[in-house]
This record gives structure tokens, sequence and C-alpha cells, in this order.
């Protein structure tokens, strides 16, 4: 009965979910895809979009990482230099190529401005233009 019990500890410890750790510094962050932990600079994030409760962090050399995490909690670590412009995506604003009054152009990339967060957008662009 003994050997019962034991195992079942044992079972417990491999269904109960890891703690992502994500050490966040000023100019980059590891996050947990998969099995690895994965550094990420903030300079060479291109924008990050949304599925749910998981992100994908696209990256200028045109790699992606794929980690689950909420776009709102992500949105928290990331500096000023990133706005987030649709409940789907966050952009970086010096990778920005073009710009709509209904989108954003990053390397022909074409990313939506949700209506609820044009006002902001509009808003965070007059300071980059008076920059």
């Amino acid at each position: 009965m003994i050997v019962f019990f034991v195992s079942i500890e044992k079972l417990k410890q491999f269904q109960t979910p890891r703690k992502e750790v994500n050490a966040v510094s000023e100019s980059h962050i590891f996050v947990t895809s998969g099995n690895k932990n994965i550094k990420i600079i903030f300079e060479e994030i291109m924008y990050i979009e949304s599925l749910k409760d998981y992100i994908t962090i696209h990256l200028e050399n045109g790699k992606s990482h794929h980690i689950k995490k909420n776009i709102s909690v992500f949105e928290k670590l990331l500096s000023s230099e990133f706005i987030r412009i649709h409940r789907s995506f966050i952009i970086q604003t010096k990778k920005l190529t073009a710009y709509t009054k209904n989108e954003i152009e990053i390397n022909s990339i074409e990313i939506p401005i949700g209506t609820s967060y044009r006002e902001n957008w509009l808003n965070h662009l007059e300071t980059i233009i008076l920059k």
C-alpha cells in the first residue's frame, strides 16, 4: 500500500506544471518555449502576436518563438518603445516602416490597428514624430 502512495506522489510531481522563470533586464528577457529558456533581445523584436493564451514573438532575423503566456502579462514586461495597437498585436515603434489610419506596416507585414487602441496609437504617434 505504501508503494501505491509513493507512486501517486511521483505522478503528481510530473503533472505539476513547471514555473516559468522569466529573467528580465533592460535589454533582454529569458522566456520558456518548450523545454528551453530562450534569450530574447528586446531590440530584435519586430512585433508580438497573440492567440488566446499563447504569444508568438517575431524577430528581425525571421525567427519566431511561441510562448505560453497571455499578451497582457507580457505587455507589462516591455518598455515604452512597444505599444499595443490591437488586442492581438504589440509592435516595437522603432521597426515601423509605414502606417495608415487602419494598419501599421513593419517590413511589408501589415498589422491592423484595433478601434479601441486607435486613440492611444495616435497619441503615441505624436510623441514619435515630435522626437
